[in-house]
């Protein structure tokens, strides 16, 4: 089962077989015997309608349905415990008026659809109805579900109007999927009066139609949705809102000033109702807004916990007015402060992260003492600011988010109930043995953690991590670090080492310690883990990948997050004439679904899957196949770097050709070099990201390596290549240590796949493809991004995002640069991440939560930052990358 939307980590759930592996729940499966949920929507109705589960929707289409291409849908909202009722309501009306419609195919998806951080674009739409577009019919259609749900309520739909007073919602959108390139993106799009394609916008906000296209009886509604003014910025409302801190589905959080006080910033927080409905409680987001509320009033006064002022009610929805903290979150200060690179001092870093651990102990603490568990106790649930009225401007700390809190003095003695609620790597796993003081306890002390190793949420994984941090801790940070952590831990009653005792009986223990100090026998455990991972119980080769494998139609099988690329990383450390057999075999199930795919990117697409076939020895016909109308691919794309764009295209292509590509692609790559370099490509590019596999440096790559093939300009792609890596240098910006960054979100980034270390492999790359010496500047920027890989943590272990990623750069820069004053032990960087399971030795994957193999984020990713190989591409997911690039024979560059 595969959707056609992005997939988090919070969407998965641990696999079936307990592995701790990323697996879709229930409600989003189908098609396979077994994907059945015991909750599941049952609609009777004739076999003679089609009846099938697409996307994570139950889809009912009635005989010869002739749908439109777009126009009026209907959308109809529900909270959990009326679904069933009012699925049975609508499913009757759309039954009796033979209309299709798609519902959400059990409770899971309904209690998601509206969970506090789903999709607010989405969010409230329970069942969709197609309905004809005559007027008279839409609007008796409307009529008779109003009556229908007269005594129901529902979540208000953002993207949509509202049908009088009932949960009964529409939008003028597609009824089909079509999409279209319109200003360098491929967008969802409709038709507008003149027949051209314009956005289908999927926002949380309404975005009416032409006149043309809004009936007569819906144009008043639509009027006042669009001319009136909200609810935030009404005059009756007795706030000014200055600026949107934080949107969530639940609501919002806004930065204000009440009339009467226009000189003092305050912080509101809503509460949507019937939004993010607890079913065990039955309270929405505006209950539970409420119940933070009377909890902070309850702890007015407290130090180190915000203070609420008062709340309110405005058109149905609840306000709760608190103190504004001035500062950053936990989360974000570690981000900034964390003495990351190797060289850094730590002793004032100690000195604020052991002052902020005891604030926040004491404040929990107190809180306890007044009667309330705080339950939701995390880094970014704590702000940070240096207080100028306290000695030396110390740091304060305050505690925020409260609407999960609770008195703890109504317990009867036995341990309270499991929560289920919380945030992964601050829950421990033996969560439900433990006292409301003591969840609140281990929440504290893993937050105290990750300001010493920021590489949460990994204890989701397995609690025995504590093993590794509290000796890495111990070395970097000092005895006093650890006895601080063990000391607050303790006071709560020991819920750390609680749960790293009952968590080494455990299937998965971290394999941190012991250490081994041997990178080739922890390379053939990884492979071993790998092949043994797959999931033998079915039919399509599944290696457990990181979330984004769910995410495509190709994702199971794809270079990027699925078998393919864990394929072609295993054949390059164990190579094996049957082995490459076996995977040919298992990926050519997959031709015909490629074969048909419009997606040619290289790590989801066509010429991905055509790279690990080549490389892997399938037979040529079927590689050209794919290969075939990937210049039109890339002329059409909106997006340049290696990942899912044009310049992975170029690279996949070349490297087929490089390696022994027949003459059948020959006109392929002619016309692909000719509609990079004549095209609006370079242009476009250079006013976008910069990094390698999302930006303008993968573009330079792929031109670079089209620049080899026969039958091409070569002086022009090497021209356009020049210019994009220069671009891309030209964005890096410089942090405090010198080292060099893309600067994202306000966030400095040194990765391989969007970071600096990516546009630093650019410049290598062009000078190992060009034989042109590196210029001054180069070889300046060149020492400058090496710096920022060389740090003591990150938060994850994957190419793209983490620790291999700064490892094979590093080797690249090693070749050109010579080895550096230190070097990077790729072992014990990458120890972290390594854990025993069932299946052996494996890595963590994207979002830290769970194990993964996949070459993006996963343990196939990892083996090439481990490897001992000169090829200093073998990372790169083209076909026989060592072929691209021979190792320098000629003395490393050096600076002073």
């Amino acid at each position: 089962m595969v959707l056609s939307r992005s997939i988090a980590p919070e969407d998965c759930c641990i696999d079936s077989r307990g592995y701790f592996f990323y697996e879709l729940p229930l409600y989003l499966r189908g098609g396979r015997d077994g994907d059945v949920s015991a909750n599941r929507f049952s609609i009777p109705c004739s076999d003679e309608w089609t009846s099938v589960l697409v996307n994570g929707w139950m889809n009912y289409v009635p005989p010869d349905a002739r749908l439109p291409d777009q126009g009026w849908k209907i959308h109809v909202s529900t909270v959990p415990s009326q679904a069933a009722q009012v699925l049975a309501r609508v499913a009757d009306v759309c039954l009796r008026r033979g209309l299709p419609f798609k519902h959400l195919p059990d409770m899971a998806a309904v209690v998601r659809s509206n969970a506090k951080y789903a999709d607010r674009g989405g969010s409230g739409k329970f069942i969709t109805i197609y309905p004809r577009q005559e007027d008279v019919e839409l609007e008796s259609l409307l009529v008779e579900l109003e009556d229908q749900l007269a005594s129901f309520v529902g979540p208000y739909i953002l993207s949509d109007i509202r049908w009088r007073d009932s949960p009964v919602f529409l939008r003028y959108g597609g009824f089909r999927s079509r999409t279209a390139v319109i200003d360098g993106e491929s967008v969802a799009v409709i038709r507008d009066d003149e027949s051209r394609d314009v956005p289908d916008h999927r926002v949380p906000y309404f975005m009416p139609p032409s006149r043309s296209k809004i009936p007569e009886f819906l144009r008043d509604i639509v009027d006042s949705r669009v001319g009136g003014v909200s609810l935030i910025t009404g005059h009756d409302f007795p706030y000014e809102v200055i600026s949107a801190m934080h949107f969530a589905n639940s609501g919002g959080v806004y930065l204000a000033r009440h009339r009467d006080a226009p000189d003092t910033n305050v912080v509101l927080k809503e509460g949507r109702p019937h939004v993010a409905v607890d079913p065990a409680t039955g309270n929405d987001a505006a209950d539970r807004l409420l119940v933070e509320y009377n909890a902070l009033v309850a702890l007015r006064s407290v130090p180190g916990i915000v203070d609420a002022q008062r709340t309110f009610q405005a058109g149905g929805h609840r306000f709760v007015q608190i103190d504004f903290v001035d500062g950053n979150t936990l989360y974000d200060w570690v981000a900034r402060n964390f003495p990351y690179p190797t060289t850094a001092s730590v002793d004032d870093y100690v000195c604020e992260a052991l002052s902020i651990a005891n604030q926040v102990s004491e404040a929990v603490r107190e809180a306890h003492r007044r009667g309330y568990a705080l339950v939701d106790v995390q880094p970014r649930n704590i702000f940070v600011d240096y207080d100028p009225e306290l000695p030396n401007a110390s740091l304060r700390v305050t505690l925020i988010d409260l609407e999960l809190a609770h008195s703890i003095f109504n317990d009867t003695g036995s341990p309270p109930p499991a929560r289920f609620i919380g945030t992964p790597g601050f829950v421990s796993g033996i969560d439900d043995e433990f006292s409301a003081q003591q969840r609140d306890g281990y929440a504290v002390v893993r937050s105290i953690v990750h300001m010493f190793h920021p590489v949460t949420p990994l204890s989701s994984v397995s609690d025995t991590l504590w093993d590794g941090q509290k000796k890495y801790i111990r070395d970097v940070f000092g005895t006093q670090s650890v006895e601080a952590i063990e000391r607050i831990d303790a006071i709560f009653g020991s819920p750390l080492q609680r749960s790293v005792a009952r968590a080494r009986a455990a299937a998965v223990r971290s394999a941190w310690l012991p250490s081994c100090s041997n990178s080739k026998e922890v390379r053939a455990d990884l492979v071993t883990g790998i092949l043994r991972s797959r999931t033998a119980s079915r039919d399509d080769c599944v290696y457990p990948g990181s979330p984004a494998m769910y995410g495509t139609a190709l994702g199971l099988a794809s270079v990027g997050h699925g078998a393919a690329g864990v394929m072609l990383m295993l054949n390059r450390q164990a190579p094996c004439v049957r082995q490459r057999r076996v995977f040919v075999a298992e990926l050519d199930q997959f031709q015909a679904l490629y074969q048909s795919s419009e997606d040619f990117s290289l790590l989801t697409g066509r010429t991905g899957m055509a790279c690990a076939l080549w490389e892997l020895g399938a037979p040529r016909e079927s590689v050209s196949a794919l290969v075939s109308g990937c210049a039109g691919a890339a002329r059409r794309s909106g997006r340049y770097g290696l990942a899912d764009g044009a310049g992975g295209i170029a690279a996949a292509v070349a490297s087929i050709c490089q390696s022994g590509g027949d003459s059948s692609i020959a006109s392929e790559i002619a016309e692909l070099a000719d509609t990079l370099t004549a095209g609006p490509a370079v242009e476009r590019a250079l006013n976008g990201s910069p990094g390698l596999f999302d930006g303008m440096a993968g573009l330079a790559v792929g031109l670079l390596l089209l620049s080899l093939c026969p039958g091409v300009d070569a002086a022009a792609l090497r021209s356009s290549g020049r210019t994009l890596v220069d671009a891309a240098v030209d964005t890096l910006v410089e942090a405090p240590d010198g080292s060099l960054h893309v600067r994202s979100r306000g966030a400095l980034y040194p990765y391989l796949g969007s970071g600096s270390a990516g546009v630093g492999v650019a410049v290598a790359v062009m000078h190992q493809l060009t034989g042109e010496p590196l210029t001054a500047d180069h070889v300046h920027v060149l020492h400058r991004v090496r710096r920022a890989c060389h740090v003591r943590s990150c938060l994850y272990p994957g190419l793209l995002k983490g620790m291999s990623g700064l490892l094979v750069a590093e080797r690249m820069f090693t070749e050109l640069l010579g080895p550096p004053r230190t070097a990077m032990n790729p072992l014990e960087l990458l120890a972290p991440f390594l854990f025993h399971s069932p299946s052996g030795l494996l890595s963590s994957g994207d979002g830290g939560r769970r194990l993964a193999v996949d070459y993006a984020h996963g343990a196939a990713g990892l083996l090439p930052a481990l490897a001992d190989s000169s090829h200093l591409l073998d990372w790169l997911p083209v076909a026989n990358p060592h072929r691209l690039l021979s190792p320098r024979t000629s003395q490393p560059i050096t600076i002073n």
